[in-house]
Formats: structure tokens, sequence, C-alpha cells
């Protein structure tokens, strides 16, 4: 086993692109008898809405010329039910769109996901394997090959081979992940340009329209604009939103354009927040902070926290201090009102 991953391993880097890989593991799944393949990558599965983040890359095998505008476009990923069951398990698992058909997938097969099951029948692509990636970093990928046809036992075949497919999978998504550019790991549904960072970072501060349009030099309409474009791109119904998403979804890290944002949103709570005799809710105030910050700073969280703020972690084998209601991950107490 050891020598057989080493081998594909080898084979999958030595490609030298992620387009080469792919190019490989298509190779691999025609040798088991598959027609084509489909490979995409997310680095969150989810939005803070609980939707499926449509993937930052989509790489096709011998696929119709049409499937990317209708994944992408016209929405098909997000209520595939193949993706739907997927980021949901960490099974490789055999699929059928026939409606006779009885998959794990069958659950999820509605009629808000009938535009995607008649999709795939319409191109004889209504069968196949699908062998979901979760790695430590909570990105996501999808490696899956497509069997044409409707004949034959489909489901005795899928079990044949799904165990030699899931294997050259996780070897091959590891392979060309090293090889991605920096737009393939990023969460694609937060393009920030720096006008619209800018007018979002000094909202977080809590400047109201008129008083960014001063700072930066602006009409006030031109604040609103520009306040309006990032909640749209990053999905928030309004500004104080806007802030949260890229938190959940992973854009706040280092070297991210709206990072600074975050951290000053935590910085402000906390200080806002200081505990004090007359807050007697005060570590319950903190607790929401640092479930916050915990989620929003994953990469350096001690480049962000403010003085009398100390952190704990229970993969660093520190318990957190008991004199407080804050979770164990983080523990949140002030120098200065001790």
């Amino acid at each position: 086993m050891l020598d057989e991953i080493a081998v594909l391993r080898e084979r999958f880097s030595a490609a030298g692109t992620v387009d080469g890989s792919v190019d490989q593991m298509y190779e691999t799944a025609k040798q088991l008898g598959f027609d084509a393949l489909i490979y995409d990558y997310t680095p969150v599965p989810f939005d803070y809405n609980g939707d499926i983040m449509l993937p930052s890359l989509l790489k096709l095998r011998n696929i119709a010329d049409d499937m990317p505008d209708y994944w992408f476009n016209r929405g098909y990923f997000r209520i595939d039910p193949v993706q739907r069951l997927a980021c949901r398990t960490t099974v490789p698992f055999f699929w059928n769109y026939d409606p006779d058909a009885a998959t794990l997938i069958s659950r999820f097969m509605t009629e808000e996901t009938g535009p995607v099951a008649h999709y795939l029948r319409e191109r004889d692509m209504s069968r196949g394997i699908t062998v979901p990636v979760h790695t430590p970093r909570g990105d996501y990928a999808t490696v899956t090959a497509v069997h044409f046809g409707r004949g034959g036992d489909f489901s005795r075949e899928a079990q044949h081979h799904i165990a030699e497919f899931s294997l050259a999978a996780q070897v091959f998504h590891e392979a060309a992940y090293a090889m991605f550019d920096a737009g393939a790991r990023s969460v694609s549904t937060a393009r920030l340009t720096e006008r619209e960072s800018e007018c979002l970072r000094y909202s977080a501060e809590g400047y109201s329209a008129k008083e960014i349009s001063r700072i930066i030099d602006r009409s006030v309409p031109t604040v609103v604009m520009h306040l309006n474009a990032a909640a749209k791109k990053l999905g928030a119904r309004n500004r104080t939103q806007a802030v949260v998403p890229p938190a959940i979804t992973g854009c706040c890290r280092p070297g991210h354009p709206i990072t600074s944002i975050a951290a000053t949103l935590f910085r402000s709570l906390w200080s806002a927040t200081q505990p004090r005799k007359e807050m007697p809710h005060r570590h319950e105030c903190h607790e929401a902070i640092c479930r916050f910050a915990i989620i929003a700073l994953p990469a350096s969280p001690a480049r962000w926290i403010p003085r009398g703020c100390r952190w704990s972690s229970p993969m660093a084998g520190r318990a957190a201090p008991t004199t407080t209601s804050i979770p164990s991950s983080i523990s949140a107490t002030s120098t200065a009102a001790q």
C-alpha cells in the first residue's frame, strides 16, 4: 500500500502543473472504466448562511463545454445533490440520477435540484463515483469520475473500483494543491476593491458614511455606493453584517485585504466591553467577542489581541481558567480589572 501511494504521489507531482496532474488523474479514471473527470476545490464548504460556496477552481475532462456556465452562473453547483452529500461526508460514494436508482443522493433529489438531474441525464452523465476530500486546513474538494450510459449493473462496478479510485483521488488532490496559485486558494466571493475595503474598515470602526466621506475626501453617496458594493460581494444584508461573512468563510487571513477589518472590529469590541463592576454580564460579552475572534483570526490570533487579553489553546495543552464562562478554546480576562 505504501509503495502504491509513493508511486501515485510521484506520478501526480511529476506532472508539474495543476492541469498536468488533472490529466494524470483522468487517465487513472479511464483505466478503471470511467469516461470523464470533474475536480473542484473550495477553500470553505459553506458560507455564513449555510449555503454551499462556489468553488475557486473547477477542472473538467471530457465534460460538456457548457457545464461551467450552468454550475457557476446559473447556480447549479449549490443545488447539486452530489455536492450536497459530498460536503457532509468524508466517505466516497457512488451516485445515480436515474429516478428509479436508490443511491445516497436520493434524499437530496427534490424539485429544487430537478434542473441538475435533468441536465446530467440529458447529457448521459447520470452515474459516477465521488470522493470528498476534507483536509485539516478546513478546505474541501471533490474528485468525481463519471460513467456515460445507463446500461449494466453500475452499482457493482462502482463498488469494485471505489477503493482504488478513492486512494488515487486523495493522493492526487494533495499533489495538485501544492501547485495551486493564490487565486485558487482564496474564497472567490470576497474580491473587494481597495476603496471598498477602506470604507468597510472605517465602518467597522464605527464611523458613519458622512464621517467616512470626510476622511477619504469623497461624497457621501460614493461612500454608500462602496459600502453597498462590499456588502453585496460578501453576501451580507447590511454594513454591519458585511464584517461577519469574511470571518466565517475564512477570508480573514494574513495578507487578505479585509483581515484588518476583522482585527479592528475585535479590538473595538474588546475596548468597548472592558470588564467593569457595573457590567454584570461582562464575561458573556467577552465570550461572544472571543468566539468571533477565534473564527475570524485563526492564522495568528496573538497578532491581533489587545493588552490584557490572554489566550489559551487546548492544542498547546493549557487549560483555560475556570473563573469565567469563556469557552476552553480561549480565555479572556482583563489585567486592568484585577
